[in-house]
């Protein structure tokens, strides 16, 4: 009986003081609330304050006291703006006048009573949601100055026409609807045009090189643009969401960010001037991608077909087009293509098909040069267009030519040396290529020539010695006319025995080539 009755006991002080512990946490955490709740609308207040002045029903703070710029920011109230908002470029307020240069972050985001809002030319950024879509009624963005708004500085969810999809830009007065850039402006920034529904064109100079990041995202009514010659990079979700049906990419672009392209449902048809060796893995294309073609320059199929991104386009047709050769003043150029090229005007073609000696001998290349044939180019100092075809030409017997149409490493087998075009000394030949670890960069669209030892007159595993006398070894164009010989290096001596590689005496050196000379093998100039 007395342990049950002290065992209440606990029992009821337990229960006591657990009711008495919660309430106690109660009352804590309501002071606390209390505390928090008071704090926070006092922070409400001081953001919902934090202005320096107003002027015409518009709120300002001053960004840089110094140099007289300012901010449009948002006022004391929920709801500050209504009606038409005119940004001035100028703002006196005091006494001093003010360049009004930046809409601040938040200015407008919950102003739903606003219906149009005017921007001035002065200004160069706008924060980051500044607008949203709060901006229920706002339809209408007026400017007056196309050059001035291709050169704000839009931050995240900051366009005004972007924030409801009803609004749309006016250019002095009008409906933006064909659009031409100005002659001054040289990228079009992120966001810039971003929502602008009602535009149908854009003119794009040639002088522009970047579209920036949503630039052109949701224009709706867009269903064709030129690109221009010149641009080098299209941004992230740069034409998301339009009504593009085609799309050419020019040779110059190097990087289309990820879904630059999205969300046009009826592109059907992308063509790409990007040349095999200088292709991109690329993610900017739309989810129809089965039904998609994409076009590419004439032998560059096997590496878009290879190319992360661009291989997800289901159809991949080749079309013709025109590869320039760069002629340098040496009067030769190398040249290995995809495709088969007609010859310009102007230019002589050759292949390679023997060596004789030192000297390589040449085989004319008429009319038409084959696919995945190496040649040299012989043409006065200039720029040569070789029409790229997408129909076969039967290739050469013989052609010792290699080449690549991308950048490769080239490996150089034991017992093989590589020979490159190059001048050395004024003088213009096939010289052994520079190699690192039996290793060679063969630049795209370049031939190169690979000769075994027993090409060389070289066997049973001898090496053959690339210098003599400080001349390198050589490879001389032989074309079928005279070749100029060169006399004996004064480095060999004159009572040197010297035997041609069939083991006759040689009293005189006329012909350059590799000779024994005292039971080695060497080049003789």
């Amino acid at each position: 009986m007395d342990n049950f009755g002290s065992s209440q006991n606990i029992y009821l002080c337990t229960k006591y003081q657990i009711l008495r512990f919660l309430t106690l946490i109660i009352f804590f955490m309501t002071k606390f609330y209390k505390s928090l709740l008071t704090l926070l609308l006092a922070l409400c207040t001081t953001v919902a304050n934090a202005y320096d002045f107003k002027v015409d029903n518009i709120y300002y703070n001053i960004t840089d006291a110094e140099n007289k710029t300012v901010e449009v920011t948002k006022g004391a109230e929920r709801y500050n703006y209504y009606g038409d908002v005119v940004i001035p470029d100028y703002v006196t307020y005091e006494g001093t006048t003010y360049k009004v240069t930046r809409i601040g972050s938040m200015a407008f985001c919950y102003d739903k009573y606003m219906e149009s809002i005017t921007i001035g030319k002065e200004i160069r950024s706008v924060a980051d949601y500044a607008f949203s879509s709060s901006c229920e009624n706002l339809t209408k963005v007026y400017i007056s100055d196309l050059s001035a708004w291709c050169q704000i500085d839009f931050e995240d969810a900051s366009n005004p026409v972007a924030a409801k999809s009803l609004c749309n830009l006016y250019l002095n007065g009008e409906i933006l609807v064909d659009l031409v850039i100005p002659e001054d402006i040289t990228e079009i920034k992120n966001e810039t045009f971003n929502g602008c529904g009602a535009l149908q064109s854009v003119t794009l100079h040639d002088k522009i090189t970047s579209i920036g990041e949503s630039a052109f995202q949701s224009c709706t009514s867009l269903k064709n643009i030129q690109l221009p010659n010149g641009l080098k990079s299209i941004g992230r979700e740069a034409f998301s969401g339009c009504g593009l049906t085609s799309i050419e990419i020019p040779s110059s672009v190097t990087e289309i960010g990820v879904q630059a392209f999205w969300a046009n449902a009826k592109l059907t048809t992308v063509t790409s001037n990007i040349l095999a060796a200088n292709l991109f893995n690329c993610y900017g294309w739309p989810q129809q991608t089965d039904e998609m073609t994409l076009i590419v320059p004439a032998g560059s199929k096997s590496v878009y077909a290879t190319t992360e991104g661009w291989n997800n386009i289901a159809n991949i047709e080749e079309m013709e087009y025109d590869h320039t050769v760069n002629v340098s003043d040496a009067g030769y150029a190398t040249l290995y293509l995809g495709c088969a090229a007609e010859i310009p005007n102007g230019v002589e073609v050759y292949t390679a098909n023997a060596v004789e000696g030192n000297l390589l001998k040449m085989q004319p290349v008429e009319g038409t040069i084959p696919a995945n044939t190496g040649v040299i180019v012989k043409a006065p100092k200039g720029s040569y267009n070789f029409h790229c075809l997408t129909t076969d030409v039967p290739a050469i017997a013989k052609s010792m030519f290699k080449g690549s149409i991308v950048n490769k490493n080239v490996s150089v087998p034991s017992g093989a040396t590589a020979f490159v075009l190059s001048k050395v000394n004024g003088e213009v030949g096939m010289y052994p290529a520079q190699l690192r670890d039996k290793v060679f960069l063969n630049n795209a669209n370049k031939a190169y020539l690979m000769l075994g030892g027993k090409d060389l007159g070289v066997y049973d595993d001898e090496e053959l010695d690339t210098s003599v006398g400080g001349s390198q070894l050589s490879l001389r164009f032989d074309f079928g006319g005279t070749t100029a010989i060169e006399k004996l290096p004064t480095e060999v001596a004159a009572e040197s025995v010297i035997f041609d590689l069939s083991g006759r005496k040689v009293e005189q050196v006329t012909v350059p080539g590799i000779y024994l000379v005292n039971n080695k093998k060497v080049y003789i100039k």
